[in-house]
């Protein structure tokens, strides 16, 4: 809606692209795993920028985005079609191998172009050609055997990328359940993608949250995300809500941001939840320690 407002505002104007790529930005920012946004956004960038390096620029970072997203294959399809339009010969190879390594959804034709172009690249030399097309051929057989086991856990989370209404238990435990998996499966930046996409439809789940940061922090050993995920809940998602606030206001305090911290709890009491007990508690706490 905020896109189709920007485009009536702007229609004519010099500064219409550019405020609607505003939007747009915006928008990838703030649902980085929203693969229809992304897929309008691409759908823009072709038609309306006229350098093919800005339209490279979005390309390149919707799949570095969500191209890691299960329903992300469209993403790449749009991509490689790009670049064969374009004659980007050189980025058609790389683009497909990346695809073809990530458990994706409708992913025969890229796993089929993909060999394809390995065929026809591939060295003159009969054994080196086969070791190519063998090496491959294992890269899908590996990612395949990887998606039927994503698959399970797919079909078991509900499949709106938003959802107003609650989730059931049922739900929210299918929801643990591919988390842990996830986890256990090892790659980080897949497990990274999941936790973005079900921070949609459980934004309003603190449970959620802080078990994204506690892996972004002792998996990832990655304290400024941790803080950037923190900022975005309380910020972003949750910004009238007191949980989000006093969880960063800590993050804040043991990161030496002991202002920041303060302001925290400050906007709490002014302007969430004036006279919270939970909050001055943690407030008076939080000063005897900074020492004030």
């Amino acid at each position: 809606k905020a896109i189709e407002l920007t485009k009536a505002k702007f229609a004519g104007k010099p500064d219409e692209l550019q405020e609607i790529q505003k939007v747009y930005q915006e928008a990838v920012r703030l649902n980085p795993q929203s693969v229809k946004i992304w897929l309008q956004y691409l759908d823009w960038a072709k038609e309306k920028l006229t350098s093919e390096e800005e339209q490279l620029k979005v390309f390149h970072q919707a799949v570095d985005s969500v191209g890691l997203n299960f329903n992300a294959a469209d993403v790449w399809k749009k991509f490689i079609d790009l670049c064969k339009e374009k004659k980007k010969n050189e980025l058609l190879e790389p683009l497909y191998e990346r695809a073809s390594k990530t458990p994706l959804d409708n992913a025969d034709e890229l796993f089929s172009g993909y060999l394809q172009l390995v065929d026809e690249k591939a060295p003159a030399d009969a054994e080196e050609k086969a070791k190519k097309k063998a090496s491959a051929q294992k890269i899908c057989d590996d990612t395949m055997d990887s998606y039927e086991k994503f698959k399970t856990h797919e079909s078991s989370v509900p499949s709106a990328y938003f959802k107003v209404s609650s989730l059931t238990e049922l739900e929210l435990n299918a929801w643990r359940s591919y988390l842990e998996f996830a986890e256990e499966f090892g790659n980080h930046k897949l497990t990274t993608v999941l936790y973005q996409r079900c921070l949609a439809p459980l934004c309003n789940y603190p449970e959620f949250w802080i078990r994204y940061v506690n892996f972004v922090e002792n998996v990832l050993k990655d304290d400024t995300k941790a803080g950037e995920v923190l900022r975005s809940w309380a910020e972003d998602y949750s910004k009238y809500k007191y949980q989000p606030h006093i969880e960063y206001a800590f993050w804040l305090e043991t990161n030496g941001q002991i202002e920041s911290s303060r302001e925290e709890y400050k906007i709490i009491e002014d302007k969430i939840a004036p006279g919270l007990v939970e909050n001055l508690i943690k407030w008076i706490q939080f000063e005897r320690r900074s020492g004030s």
